[in-house]
Protein backbone atom coordinates (compact mmCIF):
# COMPACT_ATOMS: atom_id res chain seq x y z
CA UNK A 1 0.00 0.00 0.00
CA UNK A 2 1.19 3.52 -0.76
CA UNK A 3 2.74 5.39 2.17
CA UNK A 4 2.56 9.03 3.21
CA UNK A 5 5.96 10.74 3.06
CA UNK A 6 6.91 14.03 4.70
CA UNK A 7 10.21 15.78 3.99
CA UNK A 8 11.17 18.45 6.52
CA UNK A 9 13.95 20.67 5.19
CA UNK A 10 15.73 22.46 8.04
CA UNK A 11 17.14 25.14 5.81
CA UNK A 12 20.87 25.89 6.34
CA UNK A 13 21.43 23.26 9.06
CA UNK A 14 24.80 21.50 8.84
CA UNK A 15 25.40 17.97 10.07
CA UNK A 16 27.72 18.53 13.04
CA UNK A 17 25.49 21.21 14.62
CA UNK A 18 22.43 19.02 14.04
CA UNK A 19 24.11 16.11 15.83
CA UNK A 20 24.92 18.36 18.79
CA UNK A 21 21.66 20.25 19.10
CA UNK A 22 18.86 18.07 17.66
CA UNK A 23 18.75 15.32 20.28
CA UNK A 24 14.99 14.70 20.14
CA UNK A 25 14.90 14.09 16.38
CA UNK A 26 18.03 11.96 16.62
CA UNK A 27 16.34 9.78 19.24
CA UNK A 28 13.18 9.48 17.13
CA UNK A 29 15.14 8.52 14.02
CA UNK A 30 15.16 4.89 12.91
CA UNK A 31 17.77 5.37 10.19
CA UNK A 32 20.53 7.98 10.08
CA UNK A 33 22.42 8.65 6.85
CA UNK A 34 25.67 9.75 8.46
CA UNK A 35 27.34 10.65 5.17
CA UNK A 36 24.61 12.56 3.33
CA UNK A 37 25.77 15.32 0.98
CA UNK A 38 23.79 18.17 -0.57
CA UNK A 39 24.10 18.66 -4.32
CA UNK A 40 24.78 22.40 -4.09
CA UNK A 41 25.57 25.04 -1.50
CA UNK A 42 22.51 27.33 -1.47
CA UNK A 43 18.75 27.05 -1.68
CA UNK A 44 17.81 27.50 -5.33
CA UNK A 45 20.12 24.97 -7.03
CA UNK A 46 19.90 22.57 -4.09
CA UNK A 47 16.08 22.43 -4.17
CA UNK A 48 16.16 21.91 -7.93
CA UNK A 49 18.66 19.07 -7.53
CA UNK A 50 16.48 17.37 -4.92
CA UNK A 51 13.49 17.59 -7.26
CA UNK A 52 15.27 16.39 -10.40
CA UNK A 53 18.18 14.24 -9.21
CA UNK A 54 20.46 16.34 -11.43
CA UNK A 55 23.24 18.88 -10.87
CA UNK A 56 22.83 22.59 -11.78
CA UNK A 57 24.53 22.27 -15.18
CA UNK A 58 21.79 19.78 -16.11
CA UNK A 59 18.64 21.27 -14.52
CA UNK A 60 19.85 24.84 -15.22
CA UNK A 61 18.51 26.44 -12.03
CA UNK A 62 21.29 28.49 -10.42
CA UNK A 63 22.58 32.02 -9.77
CA UNK A 64 22.12 33.12 -13.38
CA UNK A 65 18.73 31.44 -13.72
CA UNK A 66 17.21 31.35 -10.20
CA UNK A 67 13.68 30.47 -11.21
CA UNK A 68 11.82 27.16 -11.27
CA UNK A 69 9.51 28.25 -14.12
CA UNK A 70 11.65 26.53 -16.77
CA UNK A 71 11.79 23.28 -14.79
CA UNK A 72 9.16 20.85 -16.09
CA UNK A 73 7.07 18.98 -13.54
CA UNK A 74 7.59 15.81 -15.59
CA UNK A 75 11.34 16.03 -14.91
CA UNK A 76 10.86 15.88 -11.13
CA UNK A 77 10.34 12.86 -8.91
CA UNK A 78 6.94 14.31 -7.95
CA UNK A 79 5.63 13.24 -11.36
CA UNK A 80 5.91 9.62 -10.19
CA UNK A 81 3.58 10.28 -7.25
CA UNK A 82 0.41 10.60 -9.30
CA UNK A 83 -1.70 8.89 -6.62
CA UNK A 84 -0.41 11.17 -3.86
CA UNK A 85 -1.70 14.60 -2.93
CA UNK A 86 1.29 16.94 -3.19
CA UNK A 87 1.54 19.48 -0.34
CA UNK A 88 4.14 22.23 -0.04
CA UNK A 89 4.54 24.68 2.85
CA UNK A 90 7.58 26.94 2.84
CA UNK A 91 9.04 29.91 4.68
CA UNK A 92 11.76 30.31 2.03
CA UNK A 93 11.12 33.10 -0.46
CA UNK A 94 13.15 31.26 -3.09
CA UNK A 95 11.02 28.13 -2.54
CA UNK A 96 7.73 29.95 -3.08
CA UNK A 97 5.42 31.30 -5.75
CA UNK A 98 7.79 34.27 -6.12
CA UNK A 99 10.12 31.92 -8.02
CA UNK A 100 7.46 29.49 -9.34
CA UNK A 101 8.27 26.77 -6.80
CA UNK A 102 4.57 26.41 -5.99
CA UNK A 103 3.78 24.95 -9.43
CA UNK A 104 5.01 21.50 -8.36
CA UNK A 105 2.31 21.06 -5.70
CA UNK A 106 -1.44 20.54 -5.61
CA UNK A 107 -1.65 22.49 -2.39
CA UNK A 108 0.96 25.14 -1.56
CA UNK A 109 1.40 27.81 1.14
CA UNK A 110 4.14 30.38 1.56
CA UNK A 111 4.58 31.67 5.11
CA UNK A 112 6.44 34.98 5.29
CA UNK A 113 7.91 36.18 8.57
CA UNK A 114 5.26 38.91 8.81
CA UNK A 115 2.27 36.76 7.82
CA UNK A 116 1.49 34.09 10.39
CA UNK A 117 -1.65 33.09 8.47
CA UNK A 118 -1.23 32.72 4.67
CA UNK A 119 -5.00 32.62 4.04
CA UNK A 120 -5.45 36.09 5.54
CA UNK A 121 -4.51 39.61 4.43
CA UNK A 122 -0.74 40.00 4.03
CA UNK A 123 0.61 43.22 5.54
CA UNK A 124 3.67 43.05 3.29
CA UNK A 125 1.47 43.02 0.19
CA UNK A 126 -0.93 45.61 1.56
CA UNK A 127 1.70 48.19 2.50
CA UNK A 128 3.46 47.61 -0.82
CA UNK A 129 0.31 48.00 -2.93
CA UNK A 130 -1.61 50.59 -0.91
CA UNK A 131 -1.39 54.23 -2.11
CA UNK A 132 -1.18 55.28 1.52
CA UNK A 133 1.57 52.98 2.75
CA UNK A 134 1.70 54.52 6.22
CA UNK A 135 -1.95 54.08 7.10
CA UNK A 136 -2.52 51.50 9.83
CA UNK A 137 -6.17 52.53 9.87
CA UNK A 138 -6.49 51.62 6.19
CA UNK A 139 -4.96 48.21 6.89
CA UNK A 140 -7.38 47.63 9.79
CA UNK A 141 -10.33 48.62 7.61
CA UNK A 142 -9.34 46.14 4.87
CA UNK A 143 -8.54 43.43 7.45
CA UNK A 144 -12.05 43.73 8.91
CA UNK A 145 -13.58 43.28 5.45
CA UNK A 146 -11.42 40.26 4.65
CA UNK A 147 -12.81 36.69 4.76
CA UNK A 148 -10.44 36.03 7.70
CA UNK A 149 -10.63 39.29 9.70
CA UNK A 150 -9.15 38.03 12.98
CA UNK A 151 -6.24 36.33 11.25
CA UNK A 152 -5.68 39.41 9.10
CA UNK A 153 -5.46 41.59 12.20
CA UNK A 154 -3.02 39.14 13.82
CA UNK A 155 -0.85 39.32 10.69
CA UNK A 156 -0.82 43.09 10.96
CA UNK A 157 0.07 43.00 14.66
CA UNK A 158 2.79 40.45 13.96
CA UNK A 159 4.39 42.74 11.39
CA UNK A 160 4.19 45.73 13.72
CA UNK A 161 5.69 43.81 16.64
CA UNK A 162 8.49 42.47 14.45
CA UNK A 163 9.44 45.99 13.40
CA UNK A 164 9.37 47.22 17.00
CA UNK A 165 11.48 44.41 18.46
CA UNK A 166 14.04 44.72 15.68
CA UNK A 167 14.98 48.07 17.20
CA UNK A 168 14.81 47.27 20.94
CA UNK A 169 17.07 45.26 23.30
CA UNK A 170 14.35 42.69 23.97
CA UNK A 171 14.09 39.14 22.52
CA UNK A 172 11.55 38.72 19.73
CA UNK A 173 8.32 37.26 21.12
CA UNK A 174 7.83 34.72 18.34
CA UNK A 175 9.89 32.58 15.98
CA UNK A 176 10.85 33.08 12.32
CA UNK A 177 8.01 31.07 10.83
CA UNK A 178 8.49 27.59 12.30
CA UNK A 179 5.24 27.57 14.30
CA UNK A 180 3.17 28.96 11.44
CA UNK A 181 4.64 26.56 8.87
CA UNK A 182 4.10 23.48 11.03
CA UNK A 183 0.59 24.59 11.97
CA UNK A 184 -0.29 25.18 8.32
CA UNK A 185 1.17 21.81 7.27
CA UNK A 186 -0.85 20.02 9.94
CA UNK A 187 -4.01 21.76 8.77
CA UNK A 188 -3.40 20.89 5.12
CA UNK A 189 -2.78 17.25 5.96
CA UNK A 190 -5.82 17.03 8.23
CA UNK A 191 -8.16 18.63 5.72
CA UNK A 192 -7.26 16.40 2.75
CA UNK A 193 -7.11 12.82 1.61
CA UNK A 194 -4.35 10.27 1.93
CA UNK A 195 -1.88 9.24 0.60
CA UNK A 196 0.07 12.47 0.49
CA UNK A 197 3.59 13.77 0.02
CA UNK A 198 4.47 16.92 1.97
CA UNK A 199 7.52 19.13 1.56
CA UNK A 200 8.12 21.50 4.49
CA UNK A 201 10.81 24.20 4.50
CA UNK A 202 11.75 25.87 7.79
CA UNK A 203 13.99 28.95 7.78
CA UNK A 204 14.61 29.55 11.50
CA UNK A 205 18.30 28.55 11.35
CA UNK A 206 18.86 30.72 8.27
CA UNK A 207 20.01 34.27 8.82
CA UNK A 208 19.09 36.88 9.81
CA UNK A 209 19.45 35.64 13.37
CA UNK A 210 18.59 37.45 16.58
CA UNK A 211 17.52 36.42 20.08
CA UNK A 212 14.05 34.90 20.30
CA UNK A 213 12.12 34.36 23.52
CA UNK A 214 11.53 30.63 22.90
CA UNK A 215 15.24 29.83 22.54
CA UNK A 216 17.03 27.92 25.29
CA UNK A 217 18.76 30.86 26.96
CA UNK A 218 21.45 28.59 28.46
CA UNK A 219 22.85 28.21 24.94
CA UNK A 220 23.21 31.95 24.49
CA UNK A 221 25.82 34.49 25.42
CA UNK A 222 24.40 37.08 23.06
CA UNK A 223 23.17 40.62 23.76
CA UNK A 224 19.55 41.12 22.78
CA UNK A 225 20.62 44.05 20.62
CA UNK A 226 22.58 41.78 18.25
CA UNK A 227 21.00 41.39 14.81
CA UNK A 228 22.99 39.56 12.14
CA UNK A 229 21.53 41.87 9.49
CA UNK A 230 24.17 44.34 10.65
CA UNK A 231 26.85 42.01 9.19
CA UNK A 232 27.68 42.71 5.54
CA UNK A 233 28.34 39.08 4.62
CA UNK A 234 29.36 39.80 1.04
CA UNK A 235 31.92 42.43 2.06
CA UNK A 236 33.28 40.29 4.93
CA UNK A 237 34.03 37.41 2.57
CA UNK A 238 35.21 39.28 -0.51
CA UNK A 239 37.43 41.72 1.39
CA UNK A 240 38.52 39.27 4.13
CA UNK A 241 37.27 41.48 6.97
CA UNK A 242 37.72 38.89 9.70
CA UNK A 243 39.47 40.46 12.68
CA UNK A 244 36.85 43.15 13.31
CA UNK A 245 33.99 40.63 13.44
CA UNK A 246 35.25 37.84 15.71
CA UNK A 247 32.79 38.75 18.47
CA UNK A 248 29.85 38.79 16.05
CA UNK A 249 30.84 35.37 14.69
CA UNK A 250 30.62 34.03 18.24
CA UNK A 251 27.16 35.55 18.70
CA UNK A 252 26.03 34.08 15.39
CA UNK A 253 27.22 30.57 16.34
CA UNK A 254 25.30 30.74 19.62
CA UNK A 255 22.11 31.82 17.87
CA UNK A 256 22.58 29.21 15.14
CA UNK A 257 22.87 26.47 17.79
CA UNK A 258 19.85 27.81 19.70
CA UNK A 259 17.78 27.95 16.51
CA UNK A 260 18.56 24.30 15.74
CA UNK A 261 17.70 23.31 19.31
CA UNK A 262 14.38 25.15 18.95
CA UNK A 263 13.64 23.51 15.58
CA UNK A 264 14.40 20.13 17.13
CA UNK A 265 11.81 20.65 19.86
CA UNK A 266 9.10 21.94 17.55
CA UNK A 267 9.63 19.47 14.69
CA UNK A 268 9.71 16.44 17.02
CA UNK A 269 6.30 17.52 18.37
CA UNK A 270 5.07 17.95 14.79
CA UNK A 271 6.25 14.46 13.79
CA UNK A 272 4.40 12.87 16.71
CA UNK A 273 1.25 14.81 15.85
CA UNK A 274 1.33 13.84 12.16
CA UNK A 275 1.90 10.17 12.88
CA UNK A 276 -1.02 10.17 15.35
CA UNK A 277 -3.46 11.82 12.94
CA UNK A 278 -2.76 9.80 9.78
CA UNK A 279 -4.35 6.44 8.98
CA UNK A 280 -1.64 5.19 6.64
CA UNK A 281 1.94 4.50 7.51
CA UNK A 282 3.81 7.83 7.39
CA UNK A 283 7.55 8.15 6.85
CA UNK A 284 9.24 11.42 7.82
CA UNK A 285 12.64 12.47 6.46
CA UNK A 286 14.57 15.28 8.16
CA UNK A 287 17.29 16.91 6.09
CA UNK A 288 18.70 20.27 4.98
CA UNK A 289 19.26 21.84 1.59
CA UNK A 290 22.78 22.93 2.59
CA UNK A 291 24.87 23.85 5.62
CA UNK A 292 26.55 27.03 6.78
CA UNK A 293 30.10 28.36 7.06
CA UNK A 294 30.54 30.05 10.43
CA UNK A 295 33.70 32.10 10.05
CA UNK A 296 35.92 29.39 11.53
CA UNK A 297 39.62 29.88 11.04
CA UNK A 298 41.01 27.69 8.25
CA UNK A 299 43.08 28.25 5.09
CA UNK A 300 39.96 29.30 3.16
CA UNK A 301 38.00 31.16 5.79
CA UNK A 302 34.36 31.84 4.88
CA UNK A 303 31.16 33.05 6.51
CA UNK A 304 27.66 32.16 5.30
CA UNK A 305 26.76 30.21 2.18
CA UNK A 306 26.53 32.73 -0.66
CA UNK A 307 30.18 32.09 -1.58
CA UNK A 308 31.11 29.84 -4.54
CA UNK A 309 32.49 27.08 -2.31
CA UNK A 310 31.78 23.39 -1.79
CA UNK A 311 33.23 22.88 1.68
CA UNK A 312 32.05 20.11 3.97
CA UNK A 313 30.49 22.80 6.16
CA UNK A 314 28.14 23.49 3.25
CA UNK A 315 27.61 20.00 1.84
CA UNK A 316 27.54 17.61 4.83
CA UNK A 317 23.91 17.69 5.95
CA UNK A 318 21.67 15.55 8.16
CA UNK A 319 19.31 12.95 6.76
CA UNK A 320 17.26 11.21 9.44
CA UNK A 321 14.40 8.83 8.68
CA UNK A 322 11.52 8.24 11.06
CA UNK A 323 9.38 5.16 10.43
CA UNK A 324 10.86 3.83 7.16
CA UNK A 325 9.35 0.72 5.53
CA UNK A 326 10.41 -2.42 7.37
CA UNK A 327 11.73 -4.02 4.19
CA UNK A 328 13.40 -0.85 2.89
CA UNK A 329 16.98 -2.16 2.88
CA UNK A 330 19.43 0.75 2.68
CA UNK A 331 23.11 1.29 3.37
CA UNK A 332 23.03 4.27 5.68
CA UNK A 333 26.75 4.23 6.52
CA UNK A 334 27.87 4.95 2.97
CA UNK A 335 28.00 8.22 1.04
CA UNK A 336 24.52 9.30 0.02
CA UNK A 337 23.67 12.21 -2.26
CA UNK A 338 20.58 14.40 -2.44
CA UNK A 339 20.66 13.48 -6.12
CA UNK A 340 19.19 10.13 -4.99
CA UNK A 341 16.71 11.55 -2.48
CA UNK A 342 13.83 11.67 -4.97
CA UNK A 343 14.38 8.03 -5.88
CA UNK A 344 14.37 7.08 -2.19
CA UNK A 345 11.14 9.00 -1.54
CA UNK A 346 9.25 7.53 -4.50
CA UNK A 347 10.44 4.01 -3.73
CA UNK A 348 9.13 4.20 -0.18
CA UNK A 349 5.97 6.09 -1.13
CA UNK A 350 5.05 3.47 -3.75
CA UNK A 351 6.28 0.38 -1.90
CA UNK A 352 9.17 -0.37 -4.27
CA UNK A 353 12.76 -1.40 -3.63
CA UNK A 354 15.27 1.44 -3.58
CA UNK A 355 18.12 0.94 -6.03
CA UNK A 356 20.24 4.10 -6.47
CA UNK A 357 22.23 4.45 -9.66
CA UNK A 358 26.00 4.05 -9.65
CA UNK A 359 26.95 7.69 -10.25
CA UNK A 360 29.65 8.95 -7.88
CA UNK A 361 28.54 11.48 -5.27
CA UNK A 362 29.24 15.01 -6.47
CA UNK A 363 28.10 18.61 -6.09
CA UNK A 364 28.19 21.86 -8.06
CA UNK A 365 27.69 25.58 -7.49
CA UNK A 366 27.44 28.18 -10.25
CA UNK A 367 28.61 31.70 -9.39
CA UNK A 368 28.21 33.65 -6.17
CA UNK A 369 24.72 33.12 -4.73
CA UNK A 370 23.53 36.73 -4.64
CA UNK A 371 21.39 38.83 -6.95
CA UNK A 372 23.55 41.94 -6.59
CA UNK A 373 26.56 40.34 -8.28
CA UNK A 374 29.66 42.50 -7.64
CA UNK A 375 30.87 42.89 -11.23
CA UNK A 376 33.23 45.74 -10.31
CA UNK A 377 35.17 43.84 -7.62
CA UNK A 378 38.85 43.32 -8.44
CA UNK A 379 38.51 39.59 -7.76
CA UNK A 380 35.17 39.22 -9.51
CA UNK A 381 36.23 36.24 -11.64
CA UNK A 382 37.29 34.34 -8.53
CA UNK A 383 34.02 35.00 -6.72
CA UNK A 384 31.87 34.31 -9.76
CA UNK A 385 33.42 30.99 -10.71
CA UNK A 386 31.71 27.63 -11.11
CA UNK A 387 32.93 24.94 -8.70
CA UNK A 388 32.49 21.17 -8.77
CA UNK A 389 33.49 18.35 -6.45
CA UNK A 390 33.37 14.57 -6.46
CA UNK A 391 33.96 12.04 -3.67
CA UNK A 392 36.33 9.23 -4.65
CA UNK A 393 36.28 5.65 -3.36
CA UNK A 394 39.53 6.16 -1.41
CA UNK A 395 37.97 8.79 0.88
CA UNK A 396 39.33 11.74 -1.07
CA UNK A 397 37.30 14.67 -2.30
CA UNK A 398 38.38 16.39 -5.50
CA UNK A 399 37.39 20.03 -5.97
CA UNK A 400 37.94 22.00 -9.17
CA UNK A 401 36.67 25.23 -10.67
CA UNK A 402 36.19 27.04 -13.97
CA UNK A 403 39.41 29.02 -13.38
CA UNK A 404 41.54 25.90 -13.68
CA UNK A 405 42.18 25.25 -9.98
CA UNK A 406 42.16 21.70 -8.63
CA UNK A 407 42.72 20.50 -5.08
CA UNK A 408 42.06 17.43 -3.01
CA UNK A 409 40.92 16.83 0.57
CA UNK A 410 40.72 13.78 2.81
CA UNK A 411 37.20 13.67 4.22
CA UNK A 412 37.02 12.45 7.81
CA UNK A 413 33.26 12.44 8.06
CA UNK A 414 32.49 15.74 9.76
CA UNK A 415 32.17 19.31 8.50
CA UNK A 416 34.55 20.41 11.24
CA UNK A 417 37.19 17.74 10.51
CA UNK A 418 38.62 17.76 7.03
CA UNK A 419 42.30 17.36 6.35
CA UNK A 420 43.59 19.24 3.31
CA UNK A 421 45.89 17.27 1.02
CA UNK A 422 48.44 18.51 -1.49
CA UNK A 423 46.88 20.24 -4.52
CA UNK A 424 46.39 17.84 -7.41
CA UNK A 425 48.67 17.87 -10.42
CA UNK A 426 46.20 18.17 -13.28
CA UNK A 427 42.60 17.03 -13.13
CA UNK A 428 42.07 13.43 -11.90
CA UNK A 429 39.99 11.02 -13.97
CA UNK A 430 37.25 11.12 -11.31
CA UNK A 431 36.51 14.70 -12.42
CA UNK A 432 35.72 13.64 -15.99
CA UNK A 433 33.03 11.02 -15.30
CA UNK A 434 29.28 11.36 -14.76
CA UNK A 435 27.47 13.18 -13.25
CA UNK A 436 29.57 15.90 -14.93
CA UNK A 437 28.43 15.72 -18.53
CA UNK A 438 29.58 19.16 -19.71
CA UNK A 439 33.14 20.52 -19.25
CA UNK A 440 33.17 23.06 -16.43
CA UNK A 441 34.75 25.90 -18.41
CA UNK A 442 32.22 25.49 -21.21
CA UNK A 443 29.25 25.47 -18.85
CA UNK A 444 30.46 28.43 -16.76
CA UNK A 445 30.78 30.57 -19.88
CA UNK A 446 27.37 29.65 -21.28
CA UNK A 447 25.60 30.05 -17.91
CA UNK A 448 26.90 33.60 -17.50
CA UNK A 449 26.12 34.58 -21.09
CA UNK A 450 22.55 33.26 -20.85
CA UNK A 451 21.82 35.01 -17.56
CA UNK A 452 18.10 35.54 -16.92
CA UNK A 453 16.54 38.37 -14.94
CA UNK A 454 13.79 37.39 -12.55
CA UNK A 455 11.11 40.03 -12.08
CA UNK A 456 10.34 40.30 -8.37
CA UNK A 457 8.55 43.05 -6.49
CA UNK A 458 9.95 45.23 -3.72
CA UNK A 459 8.52 43.18 -0.84
CA UNK A 460 10.23 40.03 -2.17
CA UNK A 461 13.41 41.99 -2.80
CA UNK A 462 13.41 43.24 0.79
CA UNK A 463 12.99 39.70 2.15
CA UNK A 464 15.86 38.38 0.00
CA UNK A 465 18.02 41.27 1.21
CA UNK A 466 17.23 40.24 4.79
CA UNK A 467 18.32 36.69 3.96
CA UNK A 468 21.63 37.96 2.55
CA UNK A 469 20.94 37.20 -1.11
CA UNK A 470 20.79 40.81 -2.31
Amino acid sequence: MNRNVVVVCLDTVRKDYFDRHASSLSLMSNVSFEQCRAASSWSVPSHASILTGELPHKHDVHTYSPNFSQLAFENTFLADLSDHRLIGVSANSYASQLFSFNKFFDDFSFISSSSRFPDALSPSEFFHDSPDQTSNVAYLRQALSHQKPVRSIINGISRKVSNIFAKTPVPKPYDDGCSAVLRETTTRIQDGEEPFFAFVNLMDAHGPLQTIRQYDQTLLNVPNTFDSRDLDVLSINMNEEWSEHETEFGYYKDLYAAAIDYLDRRVSEFVTQIRDMTERETTVLITSDHGEQLGNENPNRRFGHITPDLTEELLHVPLEVINPPEDGAIKSNELFSHLHLGELITSWALGRDFEPDSRPVGAEVVGIGVSNIPYDHEQFEHWDRTVRCVYADDGSKYVWDSNGNTDCSLVNGSPANMETKTPCQGRPEACNRPPFLIPIEEFAKSARSESQTVDIDERARARLADLGYM
